[in-house]
């Protein structure tokens, strides 16, 4: 299975299975981003005292009628000059949350036990000494503290340009610590891990690509803030492939 989402036509959002904050999130055309993948991409604003940002879901057992136990994921991602974030907050990843149902777990103090939601979302750090922003993923799983585990990567990103961000994931074995979590920027490997433990039985899967936007734990974002993304690509693939 694969699918690619551009946002080339108006319409382009309507490709996610559920999405909120819609007020938040337009489709630019490139103006103010100057060169990217495509001149057409998805614009994400953060208002003042805001902590959202945009909750776009893309689930794939609606979308391709299955949970996979492995995925690759792939997206493009322009920090705007005026990204300066107060505390951490979330980007795209993975997740099996499972909202509304007796399993509803793996975010918002959530905690995930093996039989419940979870998840791996990217995260994105304050500014550096050189005003760069560091990423990673932040991780609910089995064993994890109230609030998840952020898992940095060795990577920061530059305001003002593009970057590829691609993550693989491949669920642990049930029951086991053997979970895969994977990240590349601009196609060089920045992150890679194989000891993680997110469920306990088998059904429970990969249910979603959640694009999740979000600044901070408590504090809201300090000032209007704007990302874009753009070329969101899934695709079922095992380790190595």
């Amino acid at each position: 299975m694969e699918a690619n989402l551009s946002f080339n036509t108006p319409t382009a959002l309507e490709s996610f299975t559920e999405r909120f904050h819609d007020e938040h999130v337009s489709i630019s055309d490139g103006s103010t981003t100057d060169s990217g993948p495509d001149r057409t991409s998805c614009e994400v604003f953060f208002p003042e005292g805001s902590h959202y940002g945009a909750d776009l879901s893309y689930q794939f057992r609606d979308e391709i009628e299955t949970e996979p136990d492995s995925m690759y994921a792939s997206y493009w991602l322009y920090l705007d000059e005026t990204f300066q974030p107060a505390t951490d907050g979330k980007l795209p990843g993975f997740a099996g949350r499972y909202a509304g149902t007796a399993r509803e777990g793996g975010w918002g103090s959530r905690i995930t036990d093996g039989t419940n939601g979870w998840s791996a979302r990217g995260v994105f750090d304050t500014p550096d000494a050189d005003g760069n922003i560091r990423v990673g993923n932040y991780v609910y799983h089995v064993g994890m503290d109230t609030y998840g585990t952020f898992a940095w990567w060795d990577a920061t990103l530059e305001r003002g340009r593009w970057y590829q961000i691609d993550q693989y994931i491949e669920l642990n074995t049930p029951g086991e610590n053997d979970g895969v979590l994977e990240g590349w920027v601009n196609q060089e490997q920045v992150y890679t891990s194989d000891d993680w433990h997110w469920r306990d039985e088998a059904d429970i899967g990969i249910q979603e690509f959640w694009c999740n936007f979000y600044h901070g734990n408590v504090d809201p974002a300090p000032q209007a803030m704007t990302l874009y993304m753009d070329n969101l690509y899934f695709e079922t693939r095992s380790e190595g492939a």
